[in-house]
């Protein structure tokens, strides 16, 4: 029951495992949070703590949602609540603190605003090169501006870039140009997580092994709703995602990835075998971006 007498209905938008995945037993966990407030980034860390690896800062989110609440972007405007939550983090807590974050339009001010997280004692920070208004549909990433900036800034600690990485060999190259230690990949992941292996599987495969995943491992409905239909879009797949967007059970679901409802129960209790060698997978693929 909450205020006023209403009722209130609970429900997870974030689980850990009750037991690893079987083929990565010792996989690291990092919850990313959204936050503006150090106490309360505080209290969601230590609830948490004895479930993940590490906490990540989230930075870098333009969206409304974010922004209006003095999350995401919004802190990139607000160095002083920004460095208090980043502190009451690496001194709160005994596990690795990260942040993701953007770079702005003023090259001196990102400059500043990257050695200000730098000297919160962070373990690491990923940045996005892309201004709190670029739009990753219309405007590249700008791999030139931050290896400027981390010329400039010679932070001592590992820099990861996030943005337009959509295959796995170009990641040496991307690497170069950037001037960054590590990559981060999101959409291309997204769309198709084989991206990460160098046998990749068809995107309808995928597909079905995620719903199985997510069926055995208890992943929420809309969680799963939610990555099928960003997964699935685009002008070329118009009719397979309006049926995953109208899709209200699990079996809907199924039914679009040709799983029948004995398969789908079966799910519940057959661990998906995620290390399986599929000898109809072709050479490496590159993962196109979605049509738009």
């Amino acid at each position: 029951m909450g205020k006023n007498g209403c009722n209130v209905r609970e429900y997870v938008v974030f689980t850990t495992l009750l037991q690893p995945p079987r083929h990565r037993p010792s996989v690291p966990l990092i919850l990313q949070l959204g936050t503006n407030s150090p106490e309360t980034s505080l209290a969601a860390a230590r609830h948490v703590l004895g479930d993940v690896d590490g906490i990540d800062v989230n930075l870098g989110c333009p969206k409304k949602f974010s922004v209006s609440g003095g999350m995401g972007c919004a802190l990139l405007k607000n160095p002083k609540q920004l460095e208090a939550i980043l502190t009451a983090l690496v001194n709160g807590i005994d596990k690795p603190v990260t942040c993701k974050m953007r770079i702005l339009p003023d090259f001196e001010a990102s400059l500043q605003l990257l050695k200000l997280v730098a000297s919160c004692g962070v373990a690491a920070v990923a940045v996005h090169p892309r201004t709190p208004t670029d739009r990753t549909e219309t405007v590249p990433a700008d791999y030139s501006t931050l290896k400027r900036l981390l010329h400039e800034a010679q932070l001592q600690i590992p820099v990861i870039l996030s943005g337009d990485v959509f295959a796995l060999e170009r990641i040496p190259k991307t690497l170069e140009d950037s001037g960054t230690h590590s990559v981060m990949i999101a959409r291309a992941a997204l769309w198709n997580v084989s991206i990460f292996s160098p046998e990749p599987i068809s995107q309808m495969e995928y597909g079905r092994e995620f719903l199985w995943a997510s069926i055995y491992y208890k992943n929420c409905l809309a969680n799963i709703k939610y990555t099928l239909t960003r997964a699935f879009e685009g002008r070329d797949k118009l009719a397979f995602h309006a049926q995953l967007q109208a899709s209200k059970t699990l079996e809907d679901f199924g039914r679009c990835f040709g799983c029948d409802a004995t398969t789908i129960a079966s799910f519940h209790t057959t661990p998906p075998d995620l290390t399986v060698h599929r000898p109809d997978t072709a050479k490496r693929r590159k993962v196109e971006p979605a049509p738009h």
